[in-house]
């Protein structure tokens, strides 16, 4: 929905790329610090893993 997980990471990663789109390790780090594996425990860690495909598809 509007209002989901991967919705609100997806967003964050295409609104950091477009402030800045010439490289891709700020905005990894940026996923790290606020969509980190410590916030989201378990086995697979679904949203963390679906900023770095979104960031992947954003910077190429």
């Amino acid at each position: 929905g509007a209002e989901s997980l991967y919705r609100k990471v997806a967003l964050a990663v295409l609104d950091f790329h477009d402030k800045r789109p010439a490289e891709w390790r700020p905005c990894m780090e940026y996923l790290i610090a606020e969509w980190g594996y410590d916030r989201y425990p378990g086995l697979c860690h679904m949203i963390p893993n679906a900023g770095v495909c979104v960031l992947s598809l954003a910077y190429g």
